[in-house]
């Protein structure tokens, strides 16, 4: 559990998950935690070969593997070139930079240092150098005494080893909620008093003493901006990036820095104080996005290019993260803290067809992918051998499969829950087969099992899986392995193939029947799952929107959130996309909004020069009866009742009519 880098499935989130919540346990029942966070130095340029070896004769590696990998630690050249000068030195320490080994070697080097430092009530969390040791208890100086015997032991095991450990970067703090605090006497490293400090960094993650997140949240806004800002250089009102390729650097690189690890910090989320700094990043980029102008409300821009507020972006990543952390067993669930997240929320499944990542050394069974011309020649496979048609269905939301072998006389329809996917209705279709072939008292022979799913087949015969369904099935075939000689054969849909087509219609046929108790436990596709979430939280952002006040025109034009206005929207010029935004939420440089800026403006409407008219966007799109030639043109029609119809008319014939009308430049 104490390493969590370089390891499938696991990542910063899992380690942090570790700390935060030995934090919180420790606040929550009014007792103290002492962690330090340290950083061996030169982890992989200076570590002794001798120290990845013992460790690898420890683990009962061979010994002339063993011998191999010291010979590559020991015997590599390098080679430097400054102008006229080369020098060529032998290195014999460290790893190789950039080899696909070095993670592992460090990892298995590593191993035995965490192994001596946990126990005694001394809990290990480490992400390649990156080392916190945490002690937990109601007595500030006992675990300063523990924490000082602890980093003795770590000082021993990295001077033995080549390694160094600088008291200087090391991070010591007492995380508790009591303001009122003992003298102490600091725990030792090197001969030197380590100096108790109010927050720490840990895998870019800002840690304050009461774990207010305030820091971090600061941290957070920082590098976004001064990401976003790298960006802004090249965006100018009228020319620069498109707002499509903006909007994805905001989605791919901005927000992921502004919500890095909200699945440990997602209950600040409901401070103001917290929130307010995080949605005026994304303002900014919302103003970078759109061209609008800096008047634009926050709910308007939000709605029109469907960025949904950071509280419910962030609670959306941090369920996601949570389900995955959970699904592996990675995840500590709590009542209290950031692990209840998942607690009482009727929407997420207790369970995901997601599951810990498993390596198989053998496949028992062969897969066949025959060419369609192959087909037409008879079919393949064993001809002598035992054969099942499996199919998957989903009609109508409802998940079915079916079974069916001429020789054995069976046709079995089956149905499975409907959060499942025609993938996992594939899957468990063969697992199905072999559960009926089980069943009967045959002797050894051949299996031949054919799907019309390629990607069940590769899914199956890969030597590695995190889904559950996969793993049940693969099981299955590990089993009838032993007595039958197993092919998983695809075979083509709609050829008119007579097995095919009656495995077909069992499998229609099963997503009618009444879903069996066994069937119950399939879990749902993380896919599915998150989708769920998303769609979820899409609705709640919606609904803030309509709830919104003010933003009088902006409802009427743009009267609920649409991804697919907002992707058409982004497709357009910088010109066209500013232009647009301005009319349909009326900050625009028209009638009283530009005097409002002290802008030039029109006492009247430019276009019918009637003095009774003031220029409104209202007027603009709807009413004004010089342009209604254009509006029959472009909208349709020669008057609009009012903008609530504006919503229904595709925006590049709002653009066109805009731009027709002479009032583009405003």
């Amino acid at each position: 559990e104490a390493k969590q880098a370089y390891t499938k499935g696991k990542s910063t989130e899992s380690a942090l998950h570790l700390v935060v919540n030995s934090i919180e346990k420790s606040l929550n029942i009014k007792e103290y935690a002492l962690i330090a966070f340290l950083d061996i130095e030169g982890a992989f340029n200076n570590v002794l070969p001798t120290a990845i070896t013992e460790s690898l004769t420890e683990l009962g590696v061979e010994p002339p593997m063993v011998r191999l990998i010291h010979k590559l630690l020991i015997s590599r050249m390098v080679t430097a070139t400054l102008g006229t000068s080369t020098q060529t030195r032998l290195v014999n320490r460290g790893t190789p930079q950039g080899g696909v080994l070095s993670p592992l070697l460090w990892n298995i080097a590593v191993n035995k240092l965490l192994r001596i430092l946990e126990g005694g009530g001394c809990k290990v969390v480490a992400y390649a150098d990156d080392v916190a040791i945490i002690f937990n208890g109601k007595y500030p100086q006992t675990l300063c005494d523990l924490m000082t015997a602890k980093l003795k032991m770590l000082s021993e095991w990295t001077i033995a080893n080549g390694l160094g450990v600088n008291p200087s970067k090391t991070e010591l703090v007492l995380f508790t909620n009591r303001y009122k605090i003992p003298q102490l006497n600091p725990p030792i490293l090197n001969n030197c008093n380590l100096s108790f400090s109010d927050h720490a960094r840990y895998l870019e993650l800002v840690l304050d003493k009461r774990l207010k997140w305030g820091l971090n949240n600061q941290e957070r806004t920082k590098k976004a901006t001064i990401a976003l800002y790298s960006c802004k250089k090249a965006i100018g009102l009228r020319w620069g990036m498109s707002p499509r390729i903006v909007n994805w650097i905001y989605t791919a690189v901005v927000q992921p820095i502004l919500l890095y690890g909200v699945a440990l910090w997602w209950t600040a989320l409901h401070k103001q104080c917290i929130l307010t700094p995080l949605n005026k990043v994304q303002r900014m980029a919302a103003l970078c996005i759109s061209g609008a102008l800096r008047t634009t409300p926050n709910e308007a821009l939000n709605a029109i290019l469907n960025l949904p507020s950071l509280d419910l972006a962030g609670m959306e990543r941090a369920k996601s993260a949570a389900i995955r952390l959970r699904d592996t067993g990675q995840w500590k669930a709590q009542l209290y803290g950031h692990a209840k997240i998942l607690q009482h929320d009727k929407s997420i499944p207790k369970i995901t067809d997601l599951c810990k990542s498993i390596e198989y050394s053998h496949t028992p069974f062969e897969a066949l992918i025959p060419d369609r011309e192959e087909w037409e020649q008879g079919r393949p496979g064993t001809t002598d051998a035992i054969c099942f048609y499996t199919d998957g269905s989903k009609l109508k939301g409802q998940v079915g499969g079916g079974v069916y072998s001429e020789q054995l006389d069976i046709r079995k329809s089956f149905r499975l829950p409907n959060h499942c996917s025609v993938f996992q209705a594939e899957v468990h279709a063969i697992k199905e087969a072999l559960t009926c072939l089980g069943n009967l008292s045959l002797q050894r022979g051949h299996l031949n099992i054919y799907s019309d799913s390629q990607a069940a087949i590769k899914s199956i015969y890969s030597t590695n899986t995190n889904s559950r369904t996969i793993a049940d099935c693969r099981r299955s075939l590990h089993e009838m392995a032993n007595q039958f000689t197993i092919s998983l054969i695809w075979v083509p849909g709609h050829r008119d193939i007579v097995g095919n087509c009656i495995a077909d219609e069992l499998a229609r046929q099963g997503t009618t029947k009444p879903l069996l108790p066994g069937e119950e436990s399939v879990g749902m596709p993380m896919a599915t799952c998150k989708l769920n979430i998303k769609n979820h939280f899409n609705t709640l952002a919606n609904t803030h929107w309509q709830n919104a006040p003010q933003c009088r025109i902006s409802h009427q034009t743009w009267p609920v959130i649409n991804n697919k206005k907002t992707s058409e929207l982004l497709k357009l010029s910088r010109t066209e996309c500013g232009m647009l935004i301005r009319a349909l939420t009326g900050h625009w440089l028209v009638g009283a909004h530009a005097g409002r800026l002290k802008a030039p403006q029109n006492d009247f409407c430019r276009s019918c020069r009637d003095e009774e008219e003031v220029e409104t966007v209202e007027h603009l799109l709807c009413f004004c009866p010089a342009l209604c030639r254009f509006r029959l043109k472009h909208l349709g029609s020669p008057f609009i009742d009012d903008l609530t119809e504006i919503s229904e008319i595709n925006l590049k014939s709002i653009s066109a009519f805009i731009k027709s009308s002479g009032w583009k430049t405003c």
